[in-house]
């Protein structure tokens, strides 16, 4: 009776996890994904973004490495830029996202890159690295 009990809420279960908002709302994260395939709930996936391995690698002794980046939704179009500052500890020294209005990509970058001189020259970070 337990066994039966048992797999009458399974398939309760599975009835709930097959609606597709239902889905679409576990899929976000790895540890709901698991639990999806735990119950052998079948995902379809379209136009899965391709993933890139990205290592991060400190800078040397005493500099500070920026990692920095502009981008734009369109181009022309609306404006971001972002940048992260670390030591060769990879301790985090500052950082910055920022909306910049509407124009084209090459401002975006140019903007993160003159936030970066300017920030590092505020602080007094004489020997720096930079990533883009």
């Amino acid at each position: 009776m337990r066994n039966e009990s048992n797999l009458i809420e399974s398939f309760k279960l599975l009835k709930i996890l097959n609606s597709l908002q239902f889905v679409n709302y576990l899929i976000q994260t790895h540890s709901k994904f698991v639990l999806l395939k735990a119950f052998s709930v079948q995902t379809t996936y379209i136009n899965t973004p391709k993933i890139k391995e990205v290592i991060w690698h400190p800078p040397i002794l005493n500099r500070v490495k920026w990692n920095i980046d502009g981008a734009s939704l369109g181009n022309p179009g609306p404006l971001s830029c972002e940048g992260i500052f670390r030591n060769s500890n990879a301790d985090l020294l500052g950082a910055f996202a920022m909306n910049l209005g509407f124009s084209n990509s090459l401002c975006a970058e140019l903007h993160g890159a003159m936030i970066a001189i300017e920030t590092s020259f505020n602080r007094g970070w004489t020997q720096s690295l930079v990533r883009n």
